[in-house]
């Protein structure tokens, strides 16, 4: 019986291995997984389609809003009897005035009016910005031509009056002179306004003729005052 001790130690050997067979964890012996790429790894998003190309870009661009100042300042120009009868009406002239801007969409904030006598000054202070706009004779306002917008005028031969817009201020743009032509011509407030100020004068767009017109009539004034007429 001397091999009875090897024996049962070797008995005892294979029930502890297989004991610790059974107690293995399921999927020990199996291999890992491959890992999982990129695109399997990342949660799927819900990806909202993209919106038609309707071809207007308002959402991404602000619509263009046209200048006009918030104090419309105006000077009118006419002798000392018509400004005395226009200071009259400076009320009403006001509000007609205020009441065209508002008909093309551009309500100012105030409206001031100022009357002059002498229309050379009021095309300087045209010139220098001090004032948005005027109507004044046409004379007086040419030698300005290239340094203010004249935007209209009276429909005579030669022209007698002009409606300017300063020009001293990039502010004061293309759009500008013709938000304000359209508010004196084309609405009811705009055409009474311009029956008080210029009675009986009919207004209309500038013209190369018009202007023309206006600069041979002023050369022929200068000549006949010897060179000064203002």
């Amino acid at each position: 019986m001397k091999y009875t001790k090897p024996i049962a130690l070797l008995l005892t050997l294979c029930l502890l291995l297989s004991a610790c067979g059974e107690n293995t964890l399921p999927g020990d012996n199996e291999q890992d997984p491959p890992p999982l790429s990129n695109e399997q790894q990342q949660p799927e998003q819900n990806e909202e389609p993209d919106a038609p190309n309707t071809g207007d870009d308002s959402s991404q661009t602000s619509p263009s809003v046209p200048y006009f100042p918030s104090e419309m300042t105006m000077e009118l120009v006419a002798d000392s009897e018509t400004a005395n009868i226009l200071l009259s009406h400076l009320d009403e002239l006001a509000e007609y005035l205020r009441c065209a801007l508002e008909d093309v969409g551009c309500p100012p904030d105030s409206v001031i009016l100022s009357f002059s006598t002498a229309g050379a000054y009021t095309a300087d202070s045209l010139h220098n910005g001090g004032i948005c706009a005027a109507i004044l004779p046409a004379v007086d306002i040419i030698e300005y031509e290239h340094s203010v917008s004249i935007i209209a005028l009276s429909s005579e031969e030669i022209p007698e009056f002009a409606i300017a817009v300063t020009t001293n201020s990039d502010s004061f743009s293309d759009e500008f002179s013709s938000i304000l032509f359209k508010a004196l011509t084309e609405t009811p407030s705009g055409q009474a306004f311009l029956s008080i100020c210029c009675t009986n004068a009919v207004f209309s767009a500038s013209t190369e003729d018009g202007l023309k017109a206006v600069r041979e009539h002023l050369k022929e004034l200068e000549k006949n005052s010897g060179g000064h007429i203002r």
